[in-house]
């Protein structure tokens, strides 16, 4: 049986619990896994649980976080992580990030 190949987003938003959030997007032959944390300690989690299972069958293409991880946390999650699979992040321009703030 043929593996879907799946990436994941990680959000960051207090109070969240990946094993309750989170969730499964299934497209054809791709699958997008959403994945809620409150720390940067469980994101890495879940990214070096991604990277084991790519190891072992190949099925993770990369991870995003999102805009709510700053470059230091994205530089941060990479160095704790060491994983094969790349980790990257959604950004804002400084303007957009007052708008954001002024929410």
């Amino acid at each position: 049986m043929k593996m879907d190949k799946r990436w994941a987003f990680i959000f960051k938003s207090k109070g969240s619990d990946p094993a309750i959030h989170r969730t499964k997007l299934q497209h054809p032959g791709k699958a997008l896994y959403i994945y809620g944390v409150s720390t940067n300690q469980q994101a890495v989690s879940i990214i070096k649980a991604l990277d084991a299972e790519q190891s072992e069958k190949g099925e993770c293409l990369y991870v995003e976080l999102c805009g709510a991880f700053n470059s230091q946390d994205l530089n941060q999650i990479i160095r704790d992580a060491q994983v094969s699979i790349p980790i990257g992040a959604v950004t804002y321009t400084p303007e957009e990030l007052l708008k954001i703030r002024a929410e």
